[in-house]
């Protein structure tokens, strides 16, 4: 005959710890299971947030230590997920063979989305200091550009003054909107504008070379920022590469979501079970 166990309040399961309670022999399993499956959901958790904290930083070292959370909710997730699976006995062992699968495959997939977020946080600090660089570049021009605005124009030297000056401040404009673009789409059309912009403000320049000499030489040291700015490792190709990259996390962040609600849905299936079972 099996005897009356009187357990304490903290090998409970929460919900029941108000009181003590007297369980029989018999409910152990179901304690057991319990008292594991309380520890899977709670790791769960856990690695869902260092998943959300990790890729939600583009500097290097929050993303370096968030990292090294998650790999240590990973190895805790494992341990549990082990326990699981050698709890054979567990009156939740079909059940907890499932859970256990399903967690297995996102600790597998989480190693894919920690190396994309490595890429994005490469390539955030390739680019980040683009905008910058770039504003100091037409700050040098316009000061040229204010000096020579000095000189006393002939009426056609102001109008060809106006059309530089009015040529330089839209590819600058494009620049700018180059950079602040959010998407890998929208900055494939901004980039057709900066070129387009570019092209017709070094035509503007090369007609006028004779006129305005100095604006020929600032634009000369410009450009060769300009050149580099879609060369490999460019600050335009770089921030290209992150918006891709993000697209790409954006997906792996829906599906962990998906991922992770499902799994909690299924845990809580079995803990409503074990609630049931225990009274």
């Amino acid at each position: 005959m099996a005897g009356v166990l009187s357990l304490s309040a903290g090998f409970m399961p929460e919900a029941w710890a108000d009181e003590p309670r007297h369980y029989t022999s018999g409910d152990i399993p179901f304690l057991v299971s319990s008292a594991q499956i309380k520890d899977l959901k709670a790791n769960v958790y856990r690695f869902d947030a260092a998943m959300i904290l990790m890729a939600n930083t583009d500097n290097r070292d929050d993303f370096l230590i968030n990292r090294d959370e998650l790999w240590r909710s990973r190895e805790e997730l494992s341990y549990i997920v082990k326990v699981l699976e050698d709890n054979t006995s567990s009156p939740y062992a079909t059940e907890s063979f499932e859970i256990a699968n399903h967690v297995r495959e996102l600790l597998l997939k989480c190693e894919d989305y920690a190396n994309n977020q490595n890429e994005i946080v490469a390539k955030y600090n390739n680019y980040k200091d683009g905008p910058v660089v770039m504003s100091g570049v037409f700050k040098n021009i316009r000061e040229t550009e204010h000096l020579v605005s000095k000189r006393n124009f002939s009426p056609e030297e102001e109008v060809r003054y106006v059309q530089i000056t009015s040529a330089r401040g839209a590819y600058e404009t494009a620049i700018e909107d180059l950079f602040a673009s959010r998407s890998s789409s929208e900055m494939t059309e901004v980039v057709d504008r900066v070129q387009k912009t570019h092209d017709e403000y070094m035509r503007l320049i090369n007609d006028n070379v004779e006129e305005f000499p100095e604006l020929k030489q600032a634009f000369d040291e410009a450009n060769q920022a300009f050149k580099k700015m879609f060369a490999n490792k460019g600050y335009g190709s770089e921030m290209y590469s992150y918006l891709q990259l993000k697209e790409v996390q954006d997906g792996i962040d829906a599906y962990f979501h998906t991922a992770v609600r499902d799994l909690v849905k299924e845990i809580d299936k079995v803990e409503i079970k074990i609630k049931a079972r225990l009274g």
